[in-house]
C-alpha cells in the first residue's frame, strides 16, 4: 500500500513536471503578463493585419508626412519635428527622438523597413503571438532611445545618408551655413526582427555576420541597437 502511494505520488510529480515543461517550452510564452496583454488586445483579431503591419503603416505615414510638402520650408518643419539631431540633444528636445525611430525619411529605408515589418514581423507575430511582438518592440525601442543619445553626437554616426541641407529659415546668422545630420528611420526595429528570425533558423544563422557587416557599413552604428536586441532576444527566447 505504501509502495502504491509512493508510485502514485511519483506519477503526479512526473505529470506536473511534464506539464510545466510543455507549458514553458511552448512557442507562445504564456506568462501572466502575456495572458493579460493578449486579453486586452483580443479586439484585434484580424489574420491579415497585425501590430507589425500597423508599424509598417506608421513608418509609411511618417515618410509621407515629411516628404510630401509643397515648399522646402514646410518639408524642413516636418522633418525637424520627427527626426533627431545634435541640436535636439543640446536643447534637450527629446520629443523628436521618440518619433525618429518609428518612421523613414529616405525611400530605400521605407522599402526595406516596411517590407520586413509586413512580412517577417507579421510572420513572427503570428507564430509567437501579439504579446511577444509588443514586448519585443518595447525592448528594441528602449535600447534604440538610449543608444541614440550617445551615437547622435559621435563622428562615427555621421553617415552621408543622414546628411541634410542647411536650415532654410536661417533663424540664426551664425547658423546660415550650418549643415545637420538628421536621423530618422525605423531601421532598428525592422532589423531586430530580421536578426531574430535569422538566429532562430539554424540554416540561416551563418547569414548574420554578412548581414551585420552590410548593416554597419551602410547604416552605421547609430542603428546597431537592432542587431543587439534581435540577437540577444534570439539567444534568450
Amino acid at each position: 500500500m505504501f509502495w502504491n502511494h509512493k508510485r502514485n505520488y511519483n506519477n503526479r510529480s512526473l505529470n506536473l513536471l511534464n506539464f510545466s515543461k510543455k507549458f514553458i517550452t511552448s512557442k507562445r510564452h504564456h506568462t501572466n503578463f502575456d495572458m493579460k496583454l493578449d486579453y486586452f488586445t483580443s479586439f484585434f483579431k484580424s489574420k491579415s493585419l497585425s501590430f507589425s503591419r500597423l508599424f509598417a503603416l506608421l513608418n509609411a505615414g511618417l515618410f509621407l508626412y515629411v516628404n510630401f510638402r509643397l515648399t522646402k520650408e514646410g518639408k524642413w518643419l516636418g522633418l525637424e519635428g520627427v527626426s533627431y539631431s545634435v541640436d535636439n540633444l543640446q536643447k534637450r528636445d527629446y520629443i523628436p527622438l521618440l518619433a525618429s525611430l518609428l518612421g523613414s525619411r529616405r525611400v530605400d529605408d521605407l522599402l526595406l523597413e516596411t517590407g520586413i515589418l509586413a512580412t517577417v514581423g507579421h510572420s513572427l507575430e503570428t507564430f509567437y503571438g501579439r504579446p511577444f511582438f509588443i514586448k519585443f518592440f518595447v525592448f528594441t525601442y528602449y535600447i534604440g532611445l538610449m543608444s541614440s543619445l550617445y551615437w547622435v553626437n559621435s563622428n562615427y554616426a555621421k553617415n552621408e545618408r543622414y546628411h541634410y541641407l542647411s536650415n532654410p529659415f536661417h533663424r540664426l546668422p551664425s547658423d546660415s551655413n550650418k549643415q545637420e545630420y538628421r536621423f530618422m528611420s525605423g531601421h532598428g526595429l525592422a532589423m531586430s526582427l530580421l536578426y531574430f528570425h535569422l538566429f532562430k533558423k539554424p540554416t540561416l544563422r551563418l547569414a548574420i555576420l554578412p548581414v551585420l557587416a552590410i548593416d554597419l557599413y551602410i547604416w552605421g552604428p547609430y542603428y546597431s541597437a537592432g542587431a543587439i536586441s534581435g540577437i540577444a532576444a534570439g539567444m534568450i527566447l
